[in-house]
């Protein structure tokens, strides 16, 4: 009775595990060079599309790059969005005031300048369809 028991709680985490790894909506991956200092962080959102006159289309996979992470002079801030980009950016200090921002829509390709600002940890959110995404940013 007992590894019936253990063999159906077995099957059900199973099942949970691959349940929601299928309908995870982000994912990070990280680059690290040599040295083991992180140097690239990836945010990879996924979503699904609706159905529009019974024509189903796929899923959307959409990648925020920013790098080099630690830096000492700024961010190259790459996406390869195809329907809709990223509304805003904001830059905050550990304190919580607001440094930069820029409310535009974000090309694929920004550089944000950081060499006026001091050595330090800051967040830098971006707002994709009405939710924020956040980094932190480790400036040397």
């Amino acid at each position: 009775m007992k590894t019936k028991q253990l063999l159906t709680c077995i099957l059900f985490l199973l099942f949970c595990f691959v349940y929601f790894e299928a309908n995870a909506q982000q994912a990070v991956s990280f680059e690290y060079d040599t040295n083991g200092q992180m140097t690239k962080r990836t945010l990879t959102v996924k979503r699904e599309l609706i159905e529009q006159d019974s024509v189903k289309e796929e899923l959307l996979f959409t990648k925020i790059q920013i790098y080099p992470n630690p830096t000492s002079t700024g961010l190259n801030i790459t996406h390869s969005f195809v329907e809709e980009m990223p509304e805003n950016m904001k830059l905050y200090d550990m304190n919580g005031k607001l440094l930069y921002t820029q409310n535009k829509t974000i090309e694929n390709h920004e550089w944000l300048e950081l060499g006026e600002y001091e050595a330090g940890i800051y967040l830098l959110q971006m707002t994709y369809q009405g939710k924020p995404l956040q980094w932190k940013i480790l400036k040397q």
